[in-house]
């Protein structure tokens, strides 16, 4: 199983009352709240356990998103070519 995570640049749907796991360092109870998946341009729907947005736009303007445990070979086909995957 693979972790990713990175820098989230979100749609004007995106609203992190039901978006985000976190909202500037206070969690956000998510329970009943928007189902997100991880999709790339370039392989379509990543299968993974589940992800979670961590939104700091108010203190320090940065959404990072974390996608949790991303099955082989799919993590290795989508990271491959990364920099800290080959390290």
């Amino acid at each position: 199983m693979g972790v990713a995570g990175g820098r989230f640049v979100p749609t004007p749907d995106y609203d992190p009352r039901f978006h985000a796991f976190v909202i500037d360092g206070d969690y956000n109870d998510l329970e009943g709240k928007a189902q997100l998946s991880a999709c790339s341009a370039a392989f379509g729907v990543l299968r993974c356990e589940g992800l979670a947005i961590e939104d700091f736009n108010e203190t320090v303007q940065e959404i990072n998103i974390i996608i949790l445990g991303m099955a082989y070979p799919e993590y290795e086909t989508a990271f491959a070519s990364h920099a800290p995957y080959k390290a």
